[in-house]
């Protein structure tokens, strides 16, 4: 009977011992999940991939190491220049290796006293006039605003090739980078003039709706432009693009297909949703302060809300504006 009660004991025991052993596994396990793969800033974005790199250097025995990953999977909404943590299981051997999103945090970015644009905002255009060097493989070191001289001073090393490369950024107001064949809101009359010349009809448009607040100038310039401005104001309130002569700050003109559109701004900016829902109006994008710029794919239906838009459409009108005077 001893003998029975002394092996229901161990029993007893060993059930206890395992399940403290089971529990500090799956503790450990859930441990080591809660850390992200890798703390890094967006340095890129295509094909529904981004690459996320690692600013802080680890050693190894040719040098200095930054850990670079191509992520697919990636949430639309984020753009070029974002901080992320990213959690992944799966690694493909390569420099910058290759993976897979199992979740994405973004780190608030910081916009410091007097300034206008976030630290992503600034890295994000600090990238983009690099944007001929597709090769070249950057890491941020310093990320700095100067608010005496209202710039940005954005340091960033190649890491292939070990150079450091200084970018300064302009922080004027964000709309100042906004521009259709090189007109802005907010330019004079005779800012258009001396960018597009005096050929054009000049057409007098009221204000029927009151959307506006004020009765309207249209000039139609025979090139393939038009351009609004308020009657009263003297100043553009909207440019629209019928010709591929005419670029947006981006360098995309009529004529360019969707892919180009979504490649270029998806990355900075984020889609309008209608007033009326929670729809994403395809082809619209937010520009900060008010303004959008609209990609029209199908003039057609004589409408410029977007329907069906496949990689391969095509952009037949291009519109600048201020947001409010949509309904």
């Amino acid at each position: 009977m001893k003998r029975f009660f002394v092996l229901i004991l161990v029993g007893l025991l060993t059930i206890f011992l395992l399940g403290c052993v089971q529990k500090y596994n799956k503790e450990n396990n859930n441990s080591l999940k809660d850390e992200p793969g890798i703390i890094g800033y967006i340095m890129s974005k295509k094909d529904g991939r981004i690459l996320v790199v690692n600013p802080d250097a680890s050693g190894s025995d040719d040098g200095e190491y930054y850990e670079a990953i191509w992520f697919s999977n990636a949430p639309e909404d984020i753009g070029v220049g974002e901080k992320v943590k990213v959690w992944y299981s799966i690694l493909q051997e390569s420099y910058p290796a290759q993976s897979e999103v199992e979740h994405l945090e973004v780190i608030p970015s910081q916009k410091p006293e007097g300034a206008n644009l976030t630290e992503a905002e600034a890295l994000s255009k600090a990238l983009l006039s690099l944007e001929n060097k597709p090769d070249v493989l950057l890491t941020v070191r310093s990320i700095e605003y100067d608010q005496d001289f209202n710039i940005w001073n954005i340091q960033l090393k190649d890491v292939y090739g070990g150079e450091l490369v200084t970018i300064t950024v302009d922080d004027s107001d964000q709309t100042a980078f906004s521009s259709l064949g090189g007109i802005r809101l907010g330019d004079s009359f005779e800012d258009v003039i001396k960018i597009l010349g005096k050929e054009y009809k000049k057409v007098d448009r009221i204000d029927y709706s009151g959307s506006i607040g004020e009765d309207m100038i249209v000039l139609e310039f025979s090139k393939g432009i038009e351009v609004i401005l308020g009657k009263e104001s003297n100043k553009v309130i909207m440019v629209v693009s019928h010709s591929p002569d005419f670029e947006t700050d981006l360098g995309v003109n009529v004529g360019d297909r969707a892919k180009v559109v979504f490649e270029k701004y998806k990355p900075r900016f984020a889609e309008v949703k209608s007033r009326h829902g929670d729809e994403t109006l395809t082809g619209w994008f937010h520009l900060g302060n008010e303004q959008v710029m609209v990609f029209d794919f199908n003039k057609a239906d004589q409408v410029r809300t977007n329907e069906n838009v496949i990689p391969d459409s095509t952009v037949q009108e291009i519109v600048l504006a201020y947001w409010k005077h949509f309904d």
